[in-house]
């Protein structure tokens, strides 16, 4: 299954109690900056090589 930032920013906002410091409060807080503009962004994973 493939994740797209939105879906998890969306997920991560419907999860309650979370601990003050712990990974989801700051997942969350990203959430809340980032879900606004995330349809203006594309992910992009590049690898380069030499020849």
């Amino acid at each position: 299954m493939i994740y797209r930032h939105p879906q998890i920013y969306r997920t991560a906002l419907t999860l309650l109690h979370a601990e003050p410091g712990s990974a989801l409060t700051g997942l969350q807080g990203e959430a809340r900056r980032r879900l606004p503009t995330a349809h203006l962004l594309r992910r992009v994973a590049v690898t380069a090589v030499r020849d």
